[in-house]
């Protein structure tokens, strides 16, 4: 074999590998990749049909000779007949409907014919169908929702519960929300991100009852909003946090002027914490110092993740005491992470998805991107990467075994 020739039949390989493979009529098959062609006679239309209660197989379309030198009139789609009588083609029987893609749909599965519609599920079997007339009317499907002729109403893809694909784990990727995630790069599905709740087939919107969110019992009354500080602007409202705090979706209420609370004029401004400084109208520590939201900002140790250090050389590890640590500045500087690792106040630096790492996930306390072994996400959005239940015990306790070793190491 010439290698020009080797060449394009190991290519035909590739892609028939990638494709799915060219089946004949009766052949099993499978729906999503194989292409069904009838080798006696190809001016015979063929589709895989996926009806066969024994498993798809490969038969003749709705519309299309049966009853030809052959002898096909046994092989016509499931739920038609070969009319032998009159037209030599494939037809629906009793009890089914030809559908746009030329196969029978049964009666109440999608494509088929139901009553009790206009715009509700009548007698179609799947809960996400809609029946298009009162009567002799068809199952299709409800917003968000996608059919299978013959079968049932799946979750459209990229729309919450559906599928999706993206660049990276934990992403909008291809979802359709803005506020959704893609849970996996291949293979995921779209969930809702931190602070917003999603309906099958929909979007995602602010959980009820949060800031943001949907609430009764207001107005200006807390109502059923789950914030202490929070409000319900009406008697069917939205939760808003009462004078003098602020918040945001997926947080709490702050009262202003606090760590996280909105302020006024730059510099420390209006900010009540002397180490918090008014940035972008909110109260945030400042460098060297770190602090929760409605809490105080308090000093970092020095040489750790964000604490003071010094150094001789620009970037380089200077008194930062981690090995993957940089000190940016000969004085007044802060302890940073080298490229590719990340860290937290007080800190050392570690790469993302390891052990101390950033990750994300779609469940708080779940392995989302972790990589280490016994390894859970600390939050779905910028948590980090922690050791989870027993695993977390002996982890401790270790440390505080070898901290005492070290301790006694000393002392002699």
């Amino acid at each position: 074999m010439a290698p020009s020739t080797l060449s394009l039949f190991l290519t035909a390989l590739m892609f028939a590998g990638v494709q799915g493979a060219v089946k004949d009529l009766d052949a099993t098959c499978d729906a999503a990749a194989d292409t069904c062609t009838n080798s006696v006679n190809n001016a015979i239309v063929l589709t895989c049909d996926a009806l066969v209660s024994a498993g798809a197989k490969c038969h003749i379309k709705v519309g299309q000779d049966c009853n030809d030198p052959t002898s096909n009139s046994d092989k016509c789609v499931t739920g038609a007949d070969c009319d032998t009588a009159s037209s030599n083609k494939c037809l629906c029987g009793s009890g089914h409907t030809a559908t746009a893609s030329n196969i029978c749909a049964p009666d109440t599965k999608f494509g088929g014919a139901c009553t009790g519609g206009p715009d509700a599920q009548g007698n179609c079997d799947d809960t996400n169908a809609l029946c298009s007339a009162a009567s002799d009317g068809t199952c299709g499907c409800k917003s968000g929702y996608t059919g299978t002729d013959g079968q049932g109403c799946t979750i459209s893809d990229n729309k919450f519960g559906g599928s999706c694909t993206a660049d990276t784990a934990n992403i909008q990727g291809t979802c359709a929300d803005e506020n959704a995630l893609c849970s996996a790069a291949t293979g995921g599905t779209c969930k809702c991100k931190a602070g917003y709740t999603g309906t099958d087939g929909a979007g995602c919107v602010v959980t009820a009852n949060t800031f943001g969110g949907a609430c009764t019992g207001g107005p200006d009354v807390k109502g059923t909003c789950v914030d202490a500080n929070g409000v319900c602007s009406g008697a069917t409202g939205t939760c808003d946090c009462k004078a003098t705090y602020s918040g945001a979706v997926g947080a709490s209420c702050v009262m202003d002027n606090q760590v996280g609370g909105t302020c006024s004029v730059s510099g420390q401004g209006s900010c009540t914490d002397t180490n918090a400084l008014c940035t972008s109208l909110k109260c945030v520590c400042k460098d060297g110092y770190d602090g929760s939201a409605g809490g105080t900002c308090t000093k970092i140790a020095d040489n750790t993740f964000g604490g003071s250090c010094t150094t001789t050389s620009v970037d380089a590890k200077g008194t930062c005491v981690d090995a993957n640590a940089e000190c940016p500045a000969l004085t007044g500087g802060f302890c940073t992470c080298k490229a590719n690792y990340d860290g937290y106040a007080g800190s050392g630096c570690a790469l993302a998805n390891k052990l101390g790492g950033k990750c994300t996930t779609m469940t708080k306390g779940t392995k989302g991107t972790c990589e280490s072994a016994g390894a859970v996400c600390s939050m779905q959005v910028d948590g980090r990467c922690v050791m989870s239940g027993a695993k977390a015990v002996v982890a401790s306790v270790t440390s505080l075994v070898l901290a005492c070793i070290v301790c006694l190491l000393a002392i002699n």
